[in-house]
């Protein structure tokens, strides 16, 4: 079929159908044809004036003006002092420095700065004058030392204990008279003090009283001692009388992995060293029978290594200085030694050791009287016998009546020594090992400043040398001019948790643990004070800002104002 404008069969002609509308014939194939309203082929757009884009739909489009509107609003709103959100992990102050922790949550920067707290008199017994002699002493937490020492007052050398607080800045000290003293014998002129740490709670003291070794152990609760039996153990074993006298330089430690006390001390009846172990409950001590170490020994120092041995320094026959190693304690009755092996064949005495956890290493500090000079030598364990790695010579001092503990890396020593004027004073050294064995001096000799460090006549008095926190150490001594007395000092190596990558900015106000903080970042500014404007700050390790750089280094900013500090980070 075909039509008079051309169209023909399967073909469109287009038409005006009722009411306007616009149509289309369509003619099939079969002859039909029909009348059909095309599809919605209108391709206009919607266009809406939103300014805040409100409809979000997916098909209109939106005004210039509009977009310029949106647009404009938000960047206004982004801050042009940057920070960031976390949770607070302990209570932050405003504008504290604070370092991002390795679970996400932010804390503010615990550090303490190196160096010595003041010198300050014992004066345990409350009172001016000669107090007390010989202290020693053992600590029982960050803030808490217990200090053992000799009565020379109103008594003549009875043993006495008294506990001491630290400051939360870890250097200074003190013993408030308001502190009862607690006498840990009513016999008296002890000699050979010694106090070993069980817990934080429990300690032994040890002593001798005519040449006679007596144990007791007690509790410590606060401030407060409360004293368990005392123990003349090796006349209850039948040394009875002289036979169980026994020489100085005997040495203690508490053994953890097994819990036993362990005290080697040498026999005066026959000059023979041995060890003497013992089990605690409470305050009661259990002991074995003495334990034959080696003939003819003294000046020991026993170290452990965390994990069942213990490595022992002493003078040996001959004057030569020995290791020799504790394998392991079956009971109060066994152990397994290994072999001695010489450490200095040429008069080596006043030995102290310590164990380095990190290197697992001991490190032995000694006196070679022939040159009158200090040494020190890394040992290891060699299949149960101690070996030698290389000696190094401790240059500008010839120390003697040393003590040694180990914090933070570094094995610290302390001495008495001759100044350049010929007098005694007391000095404070480190040294450091690595895994190879290989020893470095950190420092070899640093005079305590003061008068009160001044040891006249022999020297021959005890020193004592402990660790109450990690990178810091306590040490007591006596002087000896008159009128005598006795110090403690606490000496602080500096310790923090900021890095140069952990740092990230300021709290921008003040926040309790667990709360969602705000910290303001690079780019904002934090209020501080006494700030010199244009001038560079660093954080420092107890998280205040200087002008040097501390260690490790950590830019701060730069100072805008004498209160406002640009944060770089």
């Amino acid at each position: 079929m075909e039509w008079s404008d051309g169209a023909s069969e399967g073909t469109d002609v287009k038409s005006t159908g009722e009411s306007g509308t616009t149509k289309f014939l369509r003619v099939d194939g079969d002859g039909t044809c029909s009348w059909q309203v095309p599809p919605d082929t209108n391709t206009q757009l919607t266009l809406n004036d939103e300014d805040n884009f409100a409809s979000n739909s997916a098909t209109a489009a939106a005004s210039q003006q509009s977009i310029k509107a949106y647009v404009d609003t938000q960047v206004g709103s982004i801050s042009a002092a940057p920070e960031i959100t976390a949770t607070a992990s302990g209570a932050l102050s405003a504008n504290d420095a604070v370092i991002i922790k390795s679970d996400g949550t932010v804390s503010d920067i615990t550090g303490i700065s190196a160096g010595n707290g003041t010198a300050v008199k014992l004066l345990l017994n409350g009172t001016t004058g000669s107090p007390e002699s010989k202290p020693v002493s053992v600590a029982l937490s960050s803030t808490s030392i217990c200090q053992f020492y000799r009565d020379d007052r109103n008594t003549n050398g009875q043993p006495a204990a008294k506990i001491g607080t630290v400051s939360s800045d870890q250097k200074t000290l003190s013993y408030p008279g308001s502190i009862a003293v607690t006498y840990v014998s009513t016999s008296e002129y002890a000699t050979d003090l010694k106090v070993v740490k069980v817990s934080s709670t429990k300690v032994v003291f040890i002593y001798k009283i005519s040449s006679r070794i007596r144990f007791r152990a007690a509790t410590i609760s606060g401030n407060s001692i409360t004293l368990g039996t005392e123990y003349d153990c090796l006349d209850a074993m039948g040394w009875s009388g002289s036979s169980a006298n026994t020489s100085d330089y005997l040495d203690a430690i508490w053994e953890p992995t097994g819990n036993y006390l362990v005290t080697i001390f040498q026999r005066s009846y026959n000059n023979d060293a041995y060890v003497l172990l013992a089990t605690i409950s409470g305050t009661t001590l259990t002991f074995g029978s003495p334990i034959a170490w080696q003939g003819d020994s003294n000046h020991f120092s026993l170290a452990h290594n965390g994990a069942g041995k213990i490595c022992v320094s002493y003078r040996a026959q001959s004057n030569y200085l020995q290791a020799m190693m504790i394998n392991s304690i079956t009971n109060v009755n066994t152990i397994s030694k290994g072999n001695n092996v010489t450490v200095e064949s040429t008069d080596g005495r006043h030995s102290t050791i310590t164990w380095d956890s990190v290197h697992s290493k001991w490190v032995c500090i000694y006196r070679r009287d022939a040159s009158n000079i200090l040494k020190a030598v890394a040992i290891y364990d060699n299949s149960g016998d101690p070996a030698m790695h290389s000696t190094i010579e401790i240059t500008g001092t010839n120390g003697f009546n040393m003590d040694s503990v180990y914090t933070s890396g570094k094995h610290v020593f302390v001495s008495y020594d001759y100044d350049a004027g010929n007098t005694i004073r007391i000095y404070i050294g480190y040294l450091t090992v690595n895994s190879s064995g290989t020893l470095t001096i950190g420092e070899s000799k640093v005079a305590i400043s003061g008068s009160n460090q001044t040891i006249n006549g022999s020297g021959n008095t005890d020193l004592s040398i402990t660790s109450h926190v990690d990178g810091a150490i306590h040490t007591s001594w006596t002087e000896t001019t008159t009128p005598k007395a006795s110090y403690g000092m606490i000496r602080h190596y500096g310790s923090t948790d900021v890095t140069a990558e952990n740092f990230i900015g300021f709290a921008d106000a003040a926040y309790s643990n667990g709360q969602t903080a705000t910290i303001k970042v690079v780019g904002n500014t934090t209020t501080q004070s006494s700030l010199t404007p244009g001038q560079k700050y660093y954080v420092q390790s107890g998280g205040t800002l200087g002008l040097t750089p501390d260690s490790p280094s950590v830019e701060a900013g730069i100072a805008l104002s004498s209160t406002k500090l640009l944060i770089k980070g």
